[in-house]
């Protein structure tokens, strides 16, 4: 237990002491912030972000591990592409979004895991091992495990209080359309991966294929069900002076035919609140989610205490 934060202790030591305390305080600010009020300061993420690369610049500067930044940046790009798609797939708020680029800045993505360089012909070269090795990946696996757990206990509480209404919503909800055409992608996705586990000769490889099409069945439902816990529990009734800028609006607002705020605009903006109150009207509805920033603080410390553990259950 613990081997992954000595291992980071051990290779940098004065640099990853401040990194390390840096990131558990902002993750635990975040996290008590994200519960209380479902947000998370956008000075607490961006803080985050240019410290990470603060630090990695100095450390860089004053070695001459010119890597040591370059990771961090990788980090920070990778992510940001990651965030940003989440982010645009209604998914994600932009906390989430922009903490998880904090982390991708802290603790990078190492250039050195040669993937797709030429250690990967090599018979001793093993990628789930160098895989194993990155810290920040570990964290993304460890962080999406905890969210996953969290999240289902959160929903389960939510499903046991509304059960009469999520039933009927979720039955509502495997009628629509754009859900009918996720279900058909998905049956498409686990066809290919089972005809390619039946004929990959490398059995870790059968299995990770294996695996990976029964975590798409089971994503695809475990969705819908959240989509119908989100129908029945987190959508309230608020009135403008009660709404805060990036809150998601879940059904369209119009007065005298105009539009004024939607679920289209990814997080309603302050001139629209103004606008909202302006124009008197009572209430919108908004979608209120579960607070996920408790996920990274969760992923944080299984990666810390218990690193790529997950490597284990493929191989």
């Amino acid at each position: 237990m613990f081997e992954t934060l000595l291992t980071l202790l051990s290779a940098n030591f004065p640099i990853y002491i401040p990194i390390l305390i840096l990131t558990s305080v902002a993750l635990i600010i975040a996290s008590i912030s994200d519960i209380r009020t479902r947000e998370v300061p956008d000075l607490l993420n961006y803080s985050l972000i240019f410290v990470a690369i603060g630090l990695r610049a100095i450390y860089s500067a004053a070695t001459g591990e010119w890597s040591f930044l370059v990771s961090g940046l990788v980090g920070l790009g990778v992510f940001f592409s990651f965030a940003l798609i989440l982010f645009y797939a209604g998914q994600w708020g932009g906390g989430d979004s922009k903490l998880l680029m904090g982390m991708g800045a802290m603790f990078g993505i190492d250039i050195k895991l040669n993937i797709f360089s030429n250690n990967a012909a090599n018979p001793s070269f093993n990628a789930l091992n160098a895989l194993a090795d990155s810290f920040i990946i570990n964290f993304f696996v460890n962080m999406l495990v905890a969210g996953a757990v969290y999240g289902l206990i959160w929903s389960i509480v939510l499903a046991a209080k509304n059960r009469r209404e999520l039933l009927v919503a979720f039955f509502e909800k495997m009628r629509e359309k754009n859900i009918r055409l996720v279900r058909m992608i998905m049956f498409a996705a686990m066809f290919i991966l089972l005809i390619l586990a039946v004929f990959v000769r490398d059995f870790a490889y059968s299995v990770m294929l294996l695996s990976g099409a029964i975590i798409i069945y089971l994503t695809v439902y475990l969705w819908i069900l959240t989509k119908a816990i989100e129908k029945v529990c987190m959508i309230k009734k608020l009135p403008p002076t009660k709404l805060t800028e990036g809150d998601w609006i879940a059904e369209e607002v119009y007065v005298k035919n105009k539009y004024i705020c939607g679920p289209k605009d990814l997080g309603i903006e302050r001139e629209q609140i103004t606008l909202l109150k302006r124009l008197k009207v009572k209430f919108v509805l908004v979608k209120e989610g579960i607070p996920f920033i408790p996920s990274f603080l969760f992923g944080f410390l299984l990666t810390l205490a218990f690193g790529g553990w997950w490597i284990g259950f493929i191989v």
